[in-house]
């Protein structure tokens, strides 16, 4: 293995054992309270296990050629590492997909969230991520659709394979892929004008409130005013603005609320 090469496999080792410690060490800390999270963050913590799985199965190949000191890998091992990657995709984008739905649900639908439907998602995704990642091992045509890349680093799908077997695989992962970020990008749309239209409203609010604040604040004072002839009290117009800054610190407050709320989500 030549120093190119080995410079690669130390800097895979190296970043993907760090990111594995910071992913895992939120995962334990979070396994005890996975009952109490919000749905949301049940979803996080499933897609921070699932990239766990992914940084172990890349950080295995390069320890190995570390160890080994050698590119030459087991055909079978490599296939089953493509298998990882492809599975860990698909669930990845799928739980991604998973947390805008809920958030669409939410704020656009205005849909309640329960747990029987979060628990479905994540096994139903679960299943379809291994099923299609499994595809070529049930075709037979592990041997065309996952191979280890010429440069002897990394175990991938064979995405341009002609065989018919590999074309059904590498079709249904870009279906699979493809049709969330479509359906993310919608949904995010409808959430911005949902979300402009609460904020739009809150301001309207605030400013008609403004207006009748002030106009029920204004009245007359005595101010007294010294002249060459003396003192002369007259009535002046003064416009009390508490009733304007109560009202602006309310909406702030009320603004702050909506967009941790969302934040939360």
């Amino acid at each position: 293995m030549d120093s190119t090469h080995r410079g690669y496999a130390w800097t895979v080792v190296i970043t993907e054992g760090i990111a594995f410690i910071l992913n895992f060490t939120l995962v334990v800390s979070n396994a005890r309270f996975v009952y109490k999270l919000p749905y949301t963050s049940v979803l996080i913590f499933t897609l921070c296990c699932s990239d766990n799985l992914t940084l172990i199965n890349s950080w295995t190949i390069a320890a190995t050629h570390l160890f080994r000191n050698s590119l030459e890998y087991d055909n079978r091992l490599c296939q089953i590492h493509a298998a990882m990657v492809v599975g860990g995709a698909l669930l990845s984008m799928s739980l991604c997909a998973g947390l805008t739905l809920l958030r669409y649900k939410v704020i656009v639908k205005a849909q309640k969230i329960t747990t029987r439907f979060v628990a479905s998602y994540i096994s139903a995704s679960i299943t379809v991520s291994a099923t299609v990642a499994s595809l070529p091992f049930l075709l037979g045509s592990q041997d065309d659709s996952y191979f280890m890349q010429p440069s002897g680093d990394n175990c991938t799908p064979r995405w341009h394979g002609r065989d018919p077997r590999t074309l059904i695989v590498s079709t249904t992962c870009a279906i699979i892929l493809g049709t969330p970020l479509v359906g993310m990008g919608c949904a995010y749309f409808q959430i911005y004008r949902k979300v402009s239209t609460t904020f739009e409203a809150f301001r309207v609010t605030g400013v008609v409130s403004y207006e009748v604040s002030s106009q029920s604040s204004r009245g007359l004072v005595n101010v007294t005013v010294q002249s060459d002839n003396g003192q002369q009290t007259k009535s002046s117009p003064l416009i009390v603005q508490a009733g304007k800054r109560k009202k602006s610190e309310e909406e702030e407050r009320q603004m702050k609320l909506l967009i941790q709320s969302i934040a939360i989500l």
